[in-house]
């Protein structure tokens, strides 16, 4: 426990030190919503990715928890970043690991988070919580349609060994 402690520590340590060379001085976040017709699933999610652009009035709601605040809907970033897929635990959200999609946004990846139909705090459907099958499909259904958006897609950056490996 203590060298998981440790390990987490300089994990989170790492990331703040390295989030000043990304040169975007703001997190930006937007809610897309995704229906998996196949399966029957709607599919919230959250995106947030390095922004220019400068907080609101509007973006700086009250927050009980300490938080970096984000720009709704903000200019998309002109670079392309590596994409991390969060998926939240049994009965959470996709904002019950905010603090760490914006760590992540600050050392120069974009986040997303998937709500899993059924199994978040405020939409509990019991038999949702036993088939975890599911989860997997809502990420891949997500990162496709990520990657079909047409903005979207300019942003993200991905591995190429992976997409070599896929296509054999």
């Amino acid at each position: 426990m203590k060298y998981l402690s440790v390990l987490v520590f300089f994990l989170l340590f790492s990331i703040n030190s390295f989030s000043q060379s990304t040169g975007y001085p703001f997190i930006g976040e937007r809610t897309l919503r995704f229906v998996d017709s196949s399966r029957n699933r709607p599919l919230v999610t959250e995106i947030w990715y390095p922004t220019t652009d400068t907080l609101k009035a509007s973006d700086q709601e009250y927050s009980p928890f300490i938080r970096n605040y984000t720009v709704r809907n903000g200019q998309l970033p002109s670079g392309r970043f590596p994409l991390i897929m969060i998926s939240h635990g049994t009965g959470g959200s996709r904002f019950s690991l905010e603090w760490l999609a914006q760590s992540l946004v600050k050392a120069g990846f974009v986040v997303a988070a998937v709500d899993h139909w059924g199994n978040t705090y405020n939409n509990k459907i019991p038999l949702q919580f036993f088939e975890i099958w599911q989860r997997p499909q809502d990420i891949s259904f997500v990162i496709t349609k990520l990657l079909s958006d047409r903005d979207l897609n300019k942003i993200i950056e991905l591995c190429k060994s992976y997409i070599n490996d896929t296509r054999k």
